[in-house]
């Protein structure tokens, strides 16, 4: 694997995390309500 392509995975890699992040944080007073 080229570390060209490792960079590209990792960077995709925080992207998703962040995503996530959001989707958690976002539904995390839903959650508490029920």
């Amino acid at each position: 694997m080229d570390a060209q392509t490792g960079e590209e995975l990792s960077s995709v890699y925080e992207e998703i995390l962040a995503i996530l992040g959001q989707i958690i944080n976002n539904s995390q007073p839903w959650l508490l309500k029920r």
